[in-house]
């Protein structure tokens, strides 16, 4: 169903012409709300788009660059620690 089809009923159409017949601002309001809506939505979802772009750049370059020395060696020294760990529960059930 068609967003101008939702709204026939509130804005009557002219016989001849098929064009709506407008008879007060409020129904002009009406005949273009689904237009509106339409556009404002196009609009919002460009935008988000726009925004997600921008992201993923950001990010991509962030992603690519090393990570800091201290943060491998902080890494490395955790691993280490977390491996000796297991090395004792495996004795202790031993």
């Amino acid at each position: 169903m068609s967003a101008r089809s939702r709204y026939k009923s509130e804005v009557p159409e002219d016989a001849a012409t098929g064009a709506p017949q407008l008879k007060n601002n409020r129904t002009a309001a009406r005949a273009q709300l689904p237009t509106r809506i339409c556009a404002t939505m196009r609009k919002k979802d460009e935008t988000i788009v726009e925004i997600g772009k921008g992201l993923r750049r950001e990010a991509d370059d962030l992603t690519r660059e090393p990570l800091p020395r201290r943060w491998i060696d902080l890494i490395r020294h955790l691993n280490e620690k977390e491996r000796k760990q297991k090395e004792e529960e495996n004795q202790q059930r031993s």
